[in-house]
């Protein structure tokens, strides 16, 4: 394995020519944000047959859902001559995901966005193999179901020495404790949990070490988090309440697979068909437009962006609540709500991926069932392991190339994409090369990709959000709660699939549907806006600050 000491380069913004003439003549909705949330709620609201213009900061629409083709070095694209590229989106290429890229058979909105598109699905391949545990340096092959939080099963104990199997008890006592907690948690209020203080002041790391002292089942739960249930994406266990990752695992259940497909032409080409109806539907996008201020009254809204000035009657902001920090508003929102943007950041991931002509680390004439398909070293995740990386899965789309994938978490990723591109794609190859157990990992890669998303203005990090401790608990429902005519989507919003495109596209509808009611002729819902209730007053700040008694 290569150990620390070498590293990266930051991934370029993409500009993939999305571009619409904006028009600043009034709108039923401006959508502020050009990623899966915004353009699902767009999309509905044009079809519900209103107004909307879309304003995306960046150069294209995506967000955190953007797709490229596989290349060779050279940057030819790989060709896909079977019948599932055969179309003009996914145009007899492979592709794959800069971002998120799965989804699971009880995830029905993406599914039925998928089945309403014409897109097709396959199952993922790392999945259908075993995975490669390292325990004690030392690597052994499990079930697979490791990965989804389940127990090792009974007939491959036998691998492991009697001081391991102790510890793989613990992680499995460990687990079912968690579970406790998460079967009590409120999804929709988790302020309302029962002992939600107590869970909301206390870090995942503390309560681990406060009811375990194995550190082999400490760093398995640690690893397994992040991978499976996507509740430390990017997080550091110390940085997360125990609430608010338990419930992001009841919100987000890994066992219901959420990783279980793939689609052919990558998820990202859902932000193109979504694109190309909202414009077909009379919706126009602008992108290169940030939002930087936004005035409203009992009337409507003026949204001031780099692009111009855009008049609605509402605004619907999707996008993660930190980035909502980096627009002004007249009147000033709420103190809660203000919070929001304080107390949610992003976590830090740089997703890696390597390509080949095929799969080598696949041994011929073994069924793939009985193949290392995922890799994890557990103790990686650690700051202070030699490793930078603690994973790789095998994501080789059916009769295509070889594809590799993982991630780089938190200090790790910081460090190694500091020291350039050759030493990033070093490390990383020569570590994936020793868990697959294949030389040729390392020396025979046609192309290697890393995406920095901390370094995206516009998204800050990845996979998700996270709130920190006792956001919950003090902030409550301020992230949901309309403030008057500004409404709020995106996938951190959701209390279904949080974090995952699943959870983006329940907001934008919903968000959709509210909007819509609203915008009925006969006014009444929009009559119930007091925008007493929904600021604090008085509404000029010198005020604010010797004002008391005035609502939260």
């Amino acid at each position: 394995m290569v150990a620390k000491g070498g590293t990266l380069f930051s991934l370029i913004e993409k500009i993939r020519g999305t571009s619409g003439a904006g028009t600043s003549a009034g709108v039923d909705v401006v959508v502020v944000g050009g990623g899966i949330s915004g353009l699902t709620a767009a999309r509905n609201l044009l079809r519900a047959g209103h107004s909307v213009v879309v304003l995306e900061a960046r150069g294209g629409l995506g967000g955190r859902c953007l797709r490229e083709p596989v290349t060779f070095a050279d940057g030819t694209p790989v060709p896909c001559t079977l019948p599932e590229a055969d179309n003009d989106v996914v145009d007899r290429k492979y592709w794959y995901d800069v971002g998120g890229q799965w989804v699971g058979p009880t995830q029905k909105r993406f599914l039925a966005m998928a089945e309403e598109y014409g897109v097709k699905l396959y199952e993922a391949t790392q999945w259908k193999g075993r995975t490669r545990l390292y325990v004690d340096n030392k690597p052994l092959l499990v079930s697979s179901d490791l990965m989804v939080g389940l127990p090792v099963p009974e007939e491959e104990l036998a691998q492991f020495t009697a001081e391991q199997r102790a510890s793989l008890a613990e992680y499995a006592r460990l687990v079912g404790l968690l579970k406790d907690i998460v079967d009590t948690v409120d999804v929709k209020e988790p302020w309302n949990t029962p002992g939600a203080a107590e869970l909301d002041a206390i870090t995942f790391q503390t309560w681990l070490d406060q009811h375990s002292s194995d550190k082999f089942a400490k760093d398995l739960m640690i690893a397994i988090k992040p991978l499976a249930d996507g509740a430390l994406g990017g997080i550091r266990p110390g940085w997360v309440s125990v609430l608010h990752l338990a419930r992001q695992v009841k919100a987000a259940p890994q066992s219901e697979e959420p990783e279980r497909y793939l689609f052919w032409g990558g998820a990202g080409q859902f932000v193109d068909l979504l694109a190309r109806e909202v414009r077909e539907l009379g919706g126009a996008i602008v992108c290169g437009a940030p939002v930087r201020h936004i005035s409203q009254s009992s009337s409507g809204v003026s949204v001031t962006s780099d692009a111009g000035t855009y008049e609605g009657k509402y605004a619907l902001l999707a996008m993660p609540p930190w980035l909502t920090g980096r627009i002004t508003h007249d009147p000033p929102l709420p103190r809660r709500r203000n919070q929001c943007a304080q107390r949610t950041p992003m976590g830090a991931v740089v997703k890696v991926l390597a390509f080949y002509e095929r799969p080598y680390w696949r041994k011929e004439g073994v069924p793939l069932e009985q193949q290392a398909t995922v890799a994890l070293e557990p103790a990686a995740f650690n700051s202070d392991h030699p490793l930078y990386i603690d994973s790789v899965f095998d994501v080789s789309p059916p009769g295509g190339p070889g594809v590799l994938a993982s991630f780089l978490w938190n200090d790790d990723a910081f460090e190694l994409m500091s020291q350039g591109q050759q030493a990033v794609r070093q490390s990383v190859l020569g570590t994936w090369a020793q868990f697959m157990d294949c030389p040729e990992v390392e020396t025979k890669a046609i192309n290697f990709i890393a995406v920095d998303w901390p370094s995206q203005q516009w998204t800050g990090g990845s996979y998700t959000a996270f709130m920190m401790p006792g956001a919950w608990t003090s902030l409550r429902d301020a992230y949901f709660k309309p403030c008057g005519r500004v409404h709020w989507a995106g996938t951190e919003n959701s209390s279904s699939w949080p974090g995952f495109f699943e959870g983006a596209i329940v907001t934008g509808e919903e968000a959709a549907a509210q909007l819509s009611a609203l915008l009925k002729p006969d006014g009444t819902l929009a009559a119930a806006i007091n925008l007493a209730d929904a600021w604090d007053l008085p509404r000029r700040h010198t005020e604010r600050l010797v004002t008391a008694g005035f609502a939260d």
